[in-house]
């Protein structure tokens, strides 16, 4: 275990970030980085007084204004967190899980974020949602809203912090229509008390829960950001947002990573270039 691994593109890689790089040189932007872009790269290198290899990397990236930061997410399933050794390891934010369901607390959430802070990472806090609890098929938003309070209630934001997130991975009914009310709702809820929220979700949980939800609904949530999980190695998510979101702004890219200060397995995560500062509350 030890730092994270830095974030670079290079010939032969794809996607959003690719797509920003490019519009930086003056590439066409299809995202895909093939011999015209890594020319205009080598040469904006040089430019810049980089070190000329055509690999936008950090450096690269930064100069571009499209810092990829590293972070994790965590719970009590991570147990002790040795977070000065983390802080130390090269990641730039932690989500610590606040809350699941109506009533439970993680109960490590205070002291991960109060020491994920201490060693200035930015720090964000998720709500694991868990609707099939008390689903009432004709109030979805009643079984939302006591959710969104509880997490509102155990959640007290810093300044600096990350915008609150919720988990959309498990918990929901066999109607989509009704999935969606439910998380537009609870995002509705939390977004008027605090800040806009980002949705964890990943492409397999939007076809099981969401796919057949009406258009507008989808549309709607559509308008929150997304942190998105697949798992898969490069520069992009291969599992792609689909249906409802067009691009993201965290990519969780591992569910196995390890790092200094976290004992076993941890989640990693990027966020999109130049997306950290626009996800602070």
């Amino acid at each position: 275990m030890g730092k994270v691994k830095a974030y670079t593109l290079r010939q032969g890689d794809s996607g959003q970030t690719v797509a920003q790089v490019q519009g930086a040189i003056g590439a066409d932007q299809d995202g895909v980085f093939g011999p015209k872009t890594d020319r205009l790269v080598k040469a904006y290198q040089a430019g810049q007084g980089l070190t000329v290899d055509g690999i936008a990397g950090p450096q690269t990236l930064s100069s571009m204004g499209f810092d990829v930061v590293a972070g994790i997410d965590v719970s009590h399933h991570q147990g002790r967190i040795d977070w000065d050794r983390v802080g130390r390891s090269g990641v730039g934010f932690a989500y610590v899980k606040a809350t699941e369901g109506r009533t439970h607390e993680d109960r490590r959430f205070a002291n991960n974020a109060k020491l994920a802070r201490s060693v200035d990472l930015a720090v964000g806090a998720y709500h694991f949602s868990r609707p099939v609890t008390d689903a009432d098929p004709s109030r979805p938003e009643k079984d939302a809203r006591a959710e969104a309070h509880h997490f509102l209630r155990t959640y007290q934001a810093k300044p600096g912090d990350l915008r609150p997130a919720l988990d959309l991975e498990a918990g929901f009914v066999q109607d989509d229509n009704y999935n969606a009310r439910w998380a537009l709702e609870w995002l509705a809820v939390v977004e008027k008390e605090l800040a806009k929220p980002i949705c964890y979700c990943a492409r397999w949980a939007v076809s099981r829960y969401f796919k057949d939800a009406d258009a507008g609904l989808l549309a709607e949530l559509a308008g929150y950001p997304v942190w998105w999980a697949s798992y898969n190695e490069g520069s992009s998510p291969k599992r792609k947002p689909s249906r409802v979101w067009d691009s993201w702004e965290v990519w969780q890219y591992t569910g196995r990573g390890s790092l200094s200060g976290v004992a076993g397995r941890v989640d990693l995560n990027w966020t999109a270039g130049g997306a950290l500062e626009g996800l602070r509350i």
